[in-house]
């Protein structure tokens, strides 16, 4: 099973999302996308998001990826919401 890099989308209407980071990726000739960067192992990402003023306050990140198995199926693409709080 493999993760696709550029599959991975974070969005929000709760605060901006400055910065992204995500890992490095393996190069893969993949027989639905040609050549691009997946993921095998878990994957963490590193988001620099606009700060949430209030310790009580929270909002909603949106996440959404896709992968595909090795034995050739592809998933639909994914999509999480996250809550997240002030610190």
């Amino acid at each position: 099973y493999y993760l696709y890099k550029d599959k991975f989308n974070f969005s929000s209407n709760d605060f901006k999302i400055k910065k992204i980071f995500l890992p490095n990726a393996v190069l893969k000739a993949d027989p639905y996308f040609g050549s691009t960067e997946v993921y095998y192992e878990v994957v963490e990402a590193t988001l620099n998001l606009s700060s949430i003023q209030e310790k009580n306050e929270s909002g909603i990140l949106e996440v959404s990826y896709q992968g595909c198995w090795e034995g050739g199926i592809c998933y639909p693409k994914i999509k999480t919401s996250l809550i997240l709080f002030g610190l």
